[in-house]
């Protein structure tokens, strides 16, 4: 609503989420003492299970469903909504109906489930899973954003050469088994950075508009 909302929505968010981070922790030691010969990924579970009072538990197991599900849905949702917003009715049908817009956005959150669950399927540990999820993200967005704030010559074209090439490099990477086990970052960083580079150089200057803001 205005600046100080704002200022204490994010002190509030900082010391909400080092609390939570805090306890999870804590438990995860304490769970790792108690059940030491299971599966690492299923020591918090185990933990809240039988480390802790029934109710106390049954709250606990909710927050951790609720988080997955409000995850997974955002994670669904967001580029649903990009590609049919940005892609589908701005460039190919800008007459779209509403209807029309909200099917092909259901279609495509199935879609993305679906390859979602088969890529999940290359992974053994969650943790490796969390690696390729942030190596994708981070390939492809952070060469697009630190261009749009430090080089005045990057295109949106080049942003978008970067963020798919780096996506698509990635899960190419990890279905081949990282060849020469080179880890997927890198070839995945240089390819997004070529592209971002030469497409942004073969493209028309952007106008002074877009990047003063960013670059003053």
């Amino acid at each position: 609503r205005d600046e100080n909302t704002a200022r204490r929505s994010v002190v509030g968010w900082i010391i909400g989420t080092i609390i939570i981070e805090t306890l999870i922790v804590v438990l995860a030691v304490i769970g790792s003492a108690l059940f030491a010969d299971i599966d690492p990924e299923m020591v918090i579970l185990q933990s809240v299970r039988y480390g802790l009072p029934a109710l106390i538990g049954c709250l606990t197991l909710a927050a951790i469903v609720a988080v997955i599900v409000s995850t997974a849905d955002s994670f669904l949702l967001v580029p649903s909504t990009n590609l049919i917003r940005d892609i589908y009715q701005r460039f190919i049908n800008p007459e779209a109906s509403q209807k029309q817009i909200v099917l092909y956005s259901r279609i495509v959150v199935v879609g993305l489930g679906v390859i979602a669950f088969i890529q999940v399927r290359f992974f053994e540990k969650i943790l490796e899973m969390a690696i390729y999820a942030y190596t994708m993200y981070g390939v492809g967005i952070t060469p697009a954003v630190m261009a749009a704030f430090f080089w005045k010559r990057a295109t949106a074209a080049g942003g978008v050469a970067a963020i798919g090439s780096g996506m698509i490099i990635t899960i190419l990477w990890e279905v081949l088994g990282q060849p020469f086990e080179i880890p997927t970052v890198y070839p995945a960083l240089i390819v997004s950075l070529l592209l971002l580079i030469g497409v942004s150089l073969l493209t028309p200057k952007p106008v002074e508009e877009k990047w003063q803001q960013f670059c003053k």
